[in-house]
């Protein structure tokens, strides 16, 4: 019997398995092989990033017009560091594996 690598831990797997035995995350979701959702951290999603980073751009955006100027310097670069390891994230997913 032929083993595969989990994508998520990187353990041996059998071929015919559906979850890993180390640690239980799903071997296949439809046609293709799981991956994992990328998080910013380990903790964040990356789309929950993304949200994050456009509100803060807004409550920026909104300081600036009320002219609270160290707010809106704060909030916009809170915004655009968290676009950017958000967008960092997105590049490092982890692609499908071949079919065995």
């Amino acid at each position: 019997m032929t083993a595969r690598e989990c994508m998520s831990c990187r353990a041996l797997v059998p071929a015919d398995a559906r979850f890993c035995p180390a640690c239980g995350r799903p071997l296949a979701q439809g046609a293709g092989t799981w991956r994992p959702e990328p998080r910013l951290f380990g903790v964040l999603p990356a789309g929950a990033a993304l949200l994050a980073a456009f509100l803060l751009g807004v409550g920026g955006a909104v300081s600036l017009t009320a002219e609270r100027w160290p707010a809106a310097v704060l909030l916009l670069s809170a915004a655009a560091a968290l676009l950017v390891l958000s967008l960092g994230t997105e590049r490092r997913r982890p692609r499908l594996a071949a079919p065995a």
